[in-house]
């Protein structure tokens, strides 16, 4: 009789059934098939709407999800806003604060006057550059702390896909060719936005 037995690769130490499924939970929430980590990723894909010619690719703005909108306005896919809530890199600071005013407050007080570049949200020329992130983005507009603009937005989860950084990165559109939103789009964006964030918090809290 042949004798069974573990590949001494695969030996781990046990666990308790509440750890497991937490480790299990981490796994599911972190995966993505376009990194092609097991077989068969390369005929997965993330969401129903990614196009065959789409699945398990590498490419971030190749993984997008389309609603079904009369204008056939493109959202930012659930995998690559999971990406941005939960940096591979953990010396990186997320990008989205949505609520979690600490962190928020971390990206303004980290708002610094540099050297002139295109605002990563609407695209026009500022010198303020979030520290944090790295990347130029409008202070305000007009003389008052009041109309803070652009700052807010680039970090808001609602407004995730919608600026000129997120439209160029995942959709391709070229800097020179962006628009800024109309108010419609606007408000379709954070609607979508806010279904794709409770299914993040139920995924965290799962872990949890």
């Amino acid at each position: 009789m042949h004798g069974g037995g573990v590949d001494q690769d695969w030996k781990v130490p046990p666990v308790s059934g509440p750890l497991f499924k937490k480790k299990m939970a981490f796994q599911m929430v972190n995966y993505r098939a376009r990194n092609m980590h097991y077989p068969g990723d390369e005929k997965m894909r993330g969401a129903t709407q990614t196009g065959k010619k789409y699945r398990g690719t590498g490419n971030v703005g190749m993984t997008m999800a389309t609603t079904q909108e009369s204008n056939g306005m493109k959202r930012a896919h659930y995998d690559t806003y999971v990406d941005e809530k939960m940096p591979r890199d953990r010396h990186k600071k997320p990008r989205l604060c949505s609520g979690n005013m600490t962190l928020l407050t971390e990206h303004i007080r980290s708002m610094e006057n540099k050297h002139k570049g295109k605002c990563k949200y609407c695209g026009k020329f500022t010198y303020m550059m979030c520290t944090l992130c790295g990347v130029h983005v409008c202070w305000k507009e007009g003389s008052t702390a009041t109309n803070l603009t652009c700052v807010l937005q680039y970090h808001d989860d609602e407004y995730y896909g919608i600026g000129m950084e997120d439209r160029n990165t995942l959709f391709g559109v070229p800097a020179r060719a962006y628009k800024r939103p109309s108010e419609r789009e606007i408000r379709e964006n954070r609607k979508y936005m806010r279904e794709l964030r409770l299914k993040y918090e139920a995924a965290v809290d799962n872990i949890n």
